[in-house]
């Protein structure tokens, strides 16, 4: 009982808790989806009664030709009414199933969002993009498999045991169940035989899918180095792997229900053959012979869909897992009310580790210039990245605001602080909307135009780039490094923090156009930390962090040098 609960109630339940906030009509819906397709089970049932009383009149001399009538017409009618019924079933189930999937793929993605940077990092890209689409619907299915499909046929099996005790006999009725019974125990067993092969094709789906993100992602690299028939031949083992997984899956899922069909051909032969012997010797009744028959090929059909059901309800459960673990990755948010001590350093950071096994200590005060420099490699991004709480694995102790950065939400800091990064990303989408991400107040376009004109982004040089609403990012306005960079400070300047920190903002300007954007700097933000080379950059901030020792030339503006040591 424990193991069920495991493996069907307990990521069940959790995925219902997960959707009900983001579907909140999903209890009223689901159940009044489950109620119609009860009463349509219930309807279903019955239809053959109506054929029963049509056979017997039909079979009795003299039997008024209107009576028979009727009852044909009766029964077409029903079946009529019962298919088209069906068909209102499947809108039904759609309209809740959609929304389902909708509400926790919304779900996944919050989550993702709120794991942390340094999960995040080690989770294979191609991996996450293949367990949100499997997951993403299969709450929904579990739902479909479970109430809309195997309890309505449980219900319509105890109606037409029912009908049948009643119609012929408790022991034909009895044995009528007990093959049913045996034949959904069949298809239980099949679908315990088929983990093992969905697990192995979520791999070799996944593996595939890595692969083609990693290549969609350097897809100009490729193209430079014209490696197109190397990656061509790097992607055979995938696709091998990804044809055996799906075809042993297959073959495995065809011979196993090739079993079933097996059975339930035996059964329809079974009770076809008995009700017939037992009509012959007038036992039954040619309508009760109609009717069994109709009940055993109405009852025994869907058997060769209810393996398949319950195999994908595996499947299901198995996605679903895959969906559900990444909420387990979500670590407890500290308290984002936390009070910010504005007296203290803005950063402190102690016996820092570089990634030369030097160590470095400093301190980040209001009001200053900061420039953070040291050769390529030497740990500049790795140490921005800790300051930030985005990398938590390197030993020493940095605070921020007088509080442990490990101790803090991620928010904590991103409300004070904005960040330019070293690879600037843009969003596709138009240039306002990407000035304007993550801002929490309204700019006018005569603001952006100034910010832009100031930063050198002269919207008017070029042809396809000169309004607001022209379309960047993607494939469908590229930037240049330079203009990347550019409308990344403005981002930041926009959003008005009190603290900015830049990792080579400006790597890819001309000088002049680098002396005019650090000034501009200087003079909208209060604190500014800076990784840099360019020596301009340097000589105008107030202290250097230097990972090497560096002398002070006599044309350059004096700063405080706090070199790692050894």
């Amino acid at each position: 009982m424990r193991l069920t609960a495991n493996r069907l109630i307990t990521p069940y339940a959790k995925a219902l808790n997960i959707i009900k906030p983001r579907y909140h009509s999903f209890i009223a819906n689901f159940f009044g989806v489950f109620i119609f397709i009860l009463i349509l089970s219930g309807f279903s049932s019955i239809v053959p009664l109506f054929l029963r009383e049509a056979a017997d009149l039909l079979s009795q001399p003299g039997a008024a030709s209107f009576n028979v009538l009727i009852c044909v017409a009766a029964y077409a009618l029903a079946w009529t009414l019962s298919n088209a019924m069906d068909w209102m079933k499947s809108i039904a189930t759609s309209y809740v199933m959609v929304r389902c999937d909708t509400a926790f793929y919304k779900a996944l993605f919050e989550c993702f969002l709120k794991i942390p940077p340094y999960r995040q990092q080690s989770l294979p890209k191609g991996e996450v993009l293949a367990d949100f689409d499997r997951s993403m619907s299969s709450f929904g299915q579990i739902n479909q498999t479970l109430f809309w499909v195997l309890t309505p046929m449980l219900i319509e099996f105890l109606f037409v045991f029912l009908i049948l005790w009643k119609a012929t006999s408790i022991v034909f009725s009895a044995l009528f169940l007990i093959a049913m019974i045996a034949l959904f125990s069949l298809a239980f067993w099949i679908s315990l035989r088929t983990q093992d092969v969905h697990l192995r094709c979520f791999e070799a789906t996944n593996n595939l899918t890595g692969f083609l993100v990693e290549k969609l992602d350097a897809s100009h690299e490729v193209i430079l180095n014209s490696a197109q028939k190397k990656e061509s031949k790097k992607l055979n083992p995938f696709l091998d792997s990804y044809a055996r997984a799906v075809f042993s899956a297959n073959t495995k899922m065809a011979i196993l229900l090739s079993m079933q069909v097996v059975a339930i051909g035996l059964a329809l032969l079974t009770f076809s053959l008995s009700s017939s012997y037992l009509t012959m010797h007038g036992s039954f009744s040619v309508g009760d012979f109609v009717m069994i028959v109709s009940y055993v090929v109405q009852l025994t059909a869907p058997f060769a869909v209810v393996a398949s059901s319950l195999i994908g309800l595996k499947r299901d459960y198995l996605a679903l897992d895959e969906g559900l673990k990444y909420f387990e990755l979500v670590e407890s948010e500290p308290n984002r009310n936390q009070e910010i001590a504005e007296h203290q350093p803005i950063f402190e950071v102690s016996n820092h580790l570089t990634n030369q096994g030097k160590v470095l200590t400093f301190k980040i005060e209001s009001g200053k210039t900061y420039a953070i420099c040291g050769p390529s490699g030497c740990g500049k991004t790795t140490l921005i990245n800790a300051m930030l709480g985005i990398n938590t694995s390197n030993p020493g102790s940095i605070y921020f605001r007088g509080m442990e950065v490990s101790n803090l939400s991620s928010t904590v800091i991103a409300d004070q602080v904005s960040v330019v990064s070293q690879q600037p990303f843009v969003f596709i989408g138009t240039l306002r909307e990407n000035l304007l991400y993550g801002t929490e107040e309204s700019s006018s376009d005569d603001e952006l135009l100034c910010l832009l004109d100031i930063l050198g982004l002269d919207l008017k040089s070029e042809q396809d780039f000169d309004s607001l609403d022209s379309i960047v990012g993607g494939e469908n306005r590229p930037l240049s490094g330079g203009e990347k960079q550019r409308l990344a400070i403005a981002r930041a300047l926009l959003r008005k923090k009190p603290v900015m920190v830049l990792d080579e903002p400006t790597s890819a300007l001309d000088m002049e156009t680098e002396f005019r954007v650090i000034n501009l700097l200087k003079d909208r933000v209060d604190t500014l930390i800076v990784i840099t080379h360019r020596e301009t950059t340097k000589a105008m901030a107030d202290e250097l962090i230097s990972f090497q020792s560096l002398a002070v030339k006599d044309n350059e503006v004096p700063y405080t040098n706090i070199s790692a040591q050894g």
